[in-house]
């Protein structure tokens, strides 16, 4: 009986794992949902069949935000790195109370195959099938990064930046997530700068405006975001909208930072208002 379990409980990862690899091949076919969806971008967020997890489903958000202590960490971490994160202050013994409760709390809330045990590690289970739109927006810059066809490489970018709807884990706190936040945020304005410069070439500028303006959003003081926005609005004919986001960009500086815009942008604006010739 015991081996025809473990043949079962085998057989069962295995369909969840071609679940999740069909699904992110599925992209004209409709397909089954995930038994469990992750968000991390704008708001921190699990659900499962049974709809979306609560407070009191978790019963304590620390065990939420050890799930995605886990996802951050694909290779692993010991108890002891979990109690410098979450507990640094606790003796050896509040931290085997405090991590055993958190576990308990997280498995009985999502499933308890969702954190596996292995060599000394705990770690998510990744067999499961799961959707988790960090891993998705990481997947899309990998294989833009891997694409060479300009047109496919723009749409993997597009779809990344879709994927990021706001602030990684915006309402945890902590290194480990400050760091990732500050990481995932470069990325998706790196993209974006991308995607705006493919349009400008191409002389998309009301696409191209849309995607600097997106950057901005996420960081106020990006000159290249201006540089871009005013190129576009160049391009549109609008030269009133490229002298208010030139003067934009100088109150925002100087406010922030305590600077004036780079040369480079200096130099750009006097040429697209006609203040110098070449």
């Amino acid at each position: 009986a015991g081996e025809f379990s473990a043949q079962v409980e085998a057989f069962a990862q295995r369909v969840d794992d071609s679940r999740r690899r069909i699904r992110t091949q599925a992209t004209f076919v409709p397909f089954a949902p995930p038994k469990i969806i992750l968000r991390a971008f704008g708001r921190t967020e699990v659900s499962t069949n049974n709809g979306i997890l609560t407070t009191s489903d978790w019963k304590s958000l620390t065990a939420r935000d050890l799930l995605f202590f886990f996802l951050s960490h694909p290779q692993g971490v010991t108890k002891e790195e979990v109690g410098l994160a979450f507990w640094p202050d606790s003796s050896t013994a509040e931290l085997k109370l405090r991590f055993k409760n958190a576990i308990y709390r997280l498995r009985h809330a999502v499933g308890t195959d969702v954190v596996i045990f292995n060599d000394n590690f705990y770690l998510f289970n990744r067999s499961l099938d799961y959707e988790y739109d960090v891993q998705m927006f990481l997947n899309n810059l990998d294989r833009a990064e891997e694409e060479k066809n300009p047109e496919k490489r723009g749409g993997f970018l597009l779809a990344a930046v879709d994927l990021y709807k706001g602030r990684y884990l915006p309402d945890i706190d902590g290194d480990w997530a400050e760091l990732d936040r500050h990481k995932y945020a470069s990325q998706y304005l790196q993209a974006l700068h991308e995607i705006a410069s493919h349009y400008l070439r191409d002389r998309e500028y009301a696409l191209a405006l849309q995607f600097s303006q997106r950057a901005l959003q996420t960081d106020n003081c990006d000159e290249d975001a201006y540089r871009a926005s005013m190129q576009a609005q160049h391009g549109l004919g609008n030269l009133a909208e490229v002298a208010r986001t030139y003067e934009q960009c100088k109150r925002t500086l100087t406010t922030e930072v305590g600077a004036e815009p780079s040369p480079q942008t200096q130099l750009l604006y006097a040429s697209l208002m006609g203040k110098i010739t070449t």
